[in-house]
């Protein structure tokens, strides 16, 4: 098993016989993301049950729906559409090859009708982060130091 495994999981409801009054949730993971428990470590992957992600990998809310929809290289991600729970469009994210460095970020409003996006630009020691809104408006420019 890798250390740090951050999931994100869909839930099940489950009934227990011998105490009915209780009622348990059990998470299952599926797309997870994993890394090591040591600070700036470069070992990061995506993987689907145990197998590591490759190609396009889709994830189910418990409901059916779709909740996570990537393409994937070896593990690294190319793209990943996040969707809410009754199935609408949440949020996409766009990667820089082989990086964990998102290149663009959408959002979605409720109704799955872009609202906003971002363009993350890598420079020397910074990211340089332009939001747009879905005209294609610039509404803020920011600038993360960053040590790649």
């Amino acid at each position: 098993m890798v250390e740090g495994d951050y999931n994100s999981s869909i839930s099940q409801t489950i009934k227990i016989n011998k105490y009915e009054k209780f009622i348990d949730t059990i998470l299952i993971p599926k797309i997870r993301f994993t890394t090591e428990s040591t600070l700036h470590s470069s070992y990061w992957n995506y993987f689907n049950c145990d197998k590591i992600c490759n190609g396009k990998e889709i994830d189910y809310y418990s409901n059916g729906n779709k909740r996570l929809e990537g393409i994937f290289e070896k593990g690294k991600p190319i793209e990943i559409t996040q969707f809410r729970e009754d199935g609408i469009v949440e949020t996409k994210n766009y990667y820089y090859l082989r990086r964990l460095n998102i290149k663009r970020r959408e959002y979605y409003d409720s109704k799955g009708k872009l609202e906003e996006y971002e363009l993350h630009k890598l420079k020397k020691s910074k990211i340089v982060i332009k939001t747009y809104d879905s005209k294609g408006e610039l509404l803020k420019k920011e600038i993360e130091k960053y040590n790649f």
